[in-house]
């Protein structure tokens, strides 16, 4: 019975530390997934910056391209107007590095937050391992205290059918037969099966190792 109970013990701590680390894992994943969505949302504005960026640029070169279209010379335009030109399409090139930059600061934090799921993930199934295996102890601890029960029934039996031997052998019939009527109406006890308080038991384990069945 030591034995039994230092490995029913050992089941529930291995238990507990793998509770301890689905919660550490958890806070893992929280914290990737802080910078995760800041850089989703610096994408998105970077995105922003450069469709305006773009639009931008399109709009001056359709009015460069009519103010040309009007003259038909491209000396028409001022260095003014080259220089807007210029300024813009050093805005849109800008735009997209800061857009390439911040994409790929999101992919790599996209990397980790996913990196830090799936090690949930696999605690998580582990936890399920351990909840098992605390139940399936739960069963041999409870086989051990059975097979005691029964050890106990099989005297107190042995007894009971010595004692009638004994009243037979003795010739007090009468008395070793009203005993023996005694000892057949107590028939077999057969208990009920219910599984409930297990299952329910094991959502509990899951995040408490130390639950036990509700009484």
């Amino acid at each position: 019975m030591l034995a039994l109970a230092e490995k029913h013990s050992a089941a529930r701590s291995a238990l507990r530390t793998k509770i301890e680390q689905a919660e550490a894992a958890g806070e893992t994943v929280n914290a990737a997934r802080v910078p995760y969505d800041q850089a989703r949302d610096q994408v998105e504005h970077a995105q922003a910056l450069a469709r305006d960026a773009q639009t931008a640029l399109q709009d001056h070169d359709s009015k460069e391209a009519a103010a040309i279209a009007e003259t038909w010379s491209p000396q028409s335009l001022s260095p003014q107007e080259r220089k807007a030109s210029r300024e813009l399409e050093d805005n849109l090139s800008h735009a997209v590095r800061v857009l390439r930059s911040v994409e790929a600061k999101a992919e790599a934090a996209r990397k980790e937050y996913d990196s830090a799921v799936l090690a949930a993930q696999s605690v998580a199934a582990e936890i399920d391992s351990a909840v098992v295996a605390v139940i399936v102890e739960e069963g041999e601890a409870a086989i051990a205290r059975l097979t005691a029960l029964r050890e106990k029934g099989v005297k107190a039996e042995q007894a009971v059918r010595s004692l009638m031997a004994a009243l037979a052998g003795s010739g007090h019939f009468v008395e070793g037969e009203k005993l023996n009527a005694k000892f057949l109406s107590m028939g077999r006890l057969e208990g009920v099966i219910n599984p409930t308080p297990f299952i329910d038991l094991m959502a509990k384990l899951r995040a408490n190792a130390a639950a036990e069945v509700a009484s």
